[in-house]
């Protein structure tokens, strides 16, 4: 009988002793939630980007090359660049 009166006491009417306290304190104070939340980088540069594709194209790792030449290709200033990454999708593709 004591025991199914102890099951249904509230979480606060329960004896917690020392060690649970030091570690709930030191779980709280040392993993807060808010870490999770930080800031999005900013966009790179899309000269590099597409610097970096055409690297990874010239050494064969065309999966993820494509996916940063359609995305920073088309933000180009410079035209010869631009060329170059438009030359390395197509050779891609086909």
């Amino acid at each position: 009988m004591g025991q199914a009166l102890f099951s249904r006491l509230p979480l606060f009417m329960y004896r917690i002793g020392p060690t649970t306290l030091a570690l709930t304190l030191f779980t709280a104070v040392f993993f807060p939630v808010g870490v999770a939340q930080t800031t999005k980088p900013t966009a790179a540069d899309p000269a590099a980007s597409v610097k970096k594709g055409i690297h990874l194209v010239a050494i064969g790792r065309c999966n993820e090359a494509l996916p940063i030449l359609k995305k920073s290709a088309p933000h180009m200033a410079d035209n010869d660049l631009k060329l170059k990454a438009g030359s390395a999708a197509v050779g891609l593709v086909v």
